[in-house]
């Protein structure tokens, strides 16, 4: 169910910073 925290996180990263939405996501992909 690591999905779910993955959505999650992606979903506040672009309500905070929409830009740096991609970078995050890839960042967490990858840990």
């Amino acid at each position: 169910m690591r999905e779910v925290v993955y959505t999650r996180d992606a979903a506040r990263a672009l309500s905070r910073m929409p830009a740096n939405t991609a970078k995050t996501i890839r960042a967490k992909v990858e840990q």
